[in-house]
């Protein structure tokens, strides 16, 4: 039994075409994208053969599986729960901005159109601008290469042409990826810190790792006053004598944690068990307030200078360390910076930990490649604000520190009692003493003081309190 059935001409019309879609994306379709993947193999095997640096495996992986790689990486992963709790940004929308960040970061590679269509563009630009020579090039260091190495080459270039030309000379050689401008800033850092908010979050930080070493009290303190700037390592160290942030607390540093802080941006606790903070990660939040965090423990004391403006660094680190008994000899200025976290004149250990965040100004703001905002009085007061607020709360997962107290490092005057003896002639003769005689302390280390330095009394002369 048959029936005929009639349809619209439009409607065979779009029957047609959604069979021709459907033969072409389950036959054609695989047949020509495995016709051009085995030529794409092909070109690359062809290219290993003859470049002196072959193609990196990874290189060849799709694009989308790195940007996953990254996205999922257990570390970005840490970072945004830690965002979105203090922020209260909800996690789905944090994921949202790192996906569009590893977008943007994540390069996409094919070598058939890099090695058939960019070098050849490449070479027709450059010969057409330029009369291409090379002056010097030695191939016997490239071919003593190993072939699994990344080589890095460097180059001062005055334009984007600059890029063009490299890429046509280098063909023959290897393919290249370019890192340029912003991206070889201390962009690792600048991108770490806006995960962490100005104000309490520095204290909890700070807090968390003092009890991660086992401390039983942490002090803030906002110290105010100028330091000497004479005798420093580096005259250039004097951007580092200003006001400052104070955290104290009582525990000194381990080998471990000397090691582990000296790699800025990473974190070791992951190594070391489970402990309530992340020592790498938690030490960063010191770059909101400073560009050149600083700390005292056992016998020794540590300067970071991500910029390396201010700090000669030890080989290609990124900062300094020097014993104290060292520091005493030729540059004590350094050390007496940190008496109000309580270290001793000439002390050759500490057995507490000091740390020293130098607030920064505007003009260093301005030039900051960290933070672009400088931390000023205002912010300090916002912080034990939300301090008080906050209350108990830092406390209630601590297991060791059990006391917390704000202080601040006030000028002389500051710091008395406004009773009927403030402001007399004695209080006066009795202050010009005792910073009389730190001067004579301070000036009997000097091998050979010059007169000016035999006449001057300097801020760290004047005593902080005075007994009457």
């Amino acid at each position: 039994m048959g029936a005929h059935i009639t349809l619209p001409l439009w409607a065979a019309i779009i029957l047609a075409l959604l069979a021709a879609w459907a033969a072409i994306d389950r036959i054609l379709v695989p047949s020509v994208r495995w016709a051009v993947r085995r030529r794409a193999n092909r070109a690359i095997e062809e290219l290993n053969t003859r470049l002196k640096l072959r193609i990196q495996p990874f290189k060849l992986t799709k694009r989308q599986v790195l940007i996953d790689r990254l996205m999922f990486d257990p570390e970005v992963l840490y970072a945004v729960d830690e965002h979105a709790k203090e922020t209260g940004v909800p996690r789905e929308v944090a994921m949202e901005k790192v996906k569009r960040y590893a977008s943007e970061i994540v390069p996409s590679f094919s070598a058939y159109a890099y090695f058939r269509i960019g070098t050849r563009i490449a070479r027709g630009v450059s010969q057409m601008l330029y009369r291409v020579r090379i002056g010097y090039r030695n191939d016997d260091a490239l071919a003593a290469v190993d072939p699994s190495s990344s080589v890095i080459f460097v180059i001062n270039h005055r334009s984007n042409m600059d890029y063009v030309l490299v890429t046509y000379i280098a063909a023959s050689s290897s393919a290249l990826s370019y890192a340029v401008g912003e991206w070889a800033q201390v962009w690792g850092l600048r991108g770490l810190i806006r995960s962490y908010p100005r104000s309490v979050g520095i204290i909890k930080e700070f807090l968390q790792n003092a009890d991660d070493a086992g401390a039983t009290w942490l002090r803030v303190i906002w110290d105010e006053r100028t330091h000497p700037r004479e005798q420093l390592p580096d005259p250039r160290m004097a951007a580092l004598q200003g006001p400052a942030l104070v955290l104290v607390s009582d525990q000194v540093f381990t080998s471990a944690d000397f090691d582990a802080i000296r790699r800025i941006g990473e974190s070791s606790k992951s190594e070391l068990g489970p402990k309530t903070g992340r020592f790498g990660l938690g030490f960063n939040t010191a770059y909101n307030v400073t560009d050149y965090p600083a700390f005292v423990s056992d016998r020794w004391a540590v300067v970071f200078d991500p910029h390396r403006r201010c700090v000669d660094a030890d080989g290609e680190g990124t900062g300094r360390r020097w014993e104290l008994a060292d520091l005493w000899q030729f540059a004590p200025d350094v050390l007496r910076a940190f008496a109000a976290g309580g270290l001793g004149e000439r002390a050759a250990s500490h057995p507490e930990t000091i740390f020293r965040l130098p607030v920064r100004d505007a003009a260093q703001a301005a030039q900051s490649e960290i933070c672009d905002e400088p931390f000023e009085r205002q912010h300090f007061d916002q912080m034990v604000k939300d301090l008080i607020d906050a209350g108990d709360e830092l406390l209630l997962f601590a297991r060791n520190v059990l006391d917390l107290r704000v202080d601040e490092a006030r000028s002389f005057f500051d710091a008395q009692p406004r009773d009927k003896g403030f402001g007399n002639a004695r209080l006066a003769r009795n202050l010009f003493e005792a910073a009389v005689a730190n001067h004579a302390s301070r000036i009997v280390a000097l091998d050979a003081p010059t007169p000016e330095q035999l006449s001057t009394l300097v801020a760290a002369d004047v005593p902080s309190t005075l007994d009457r």
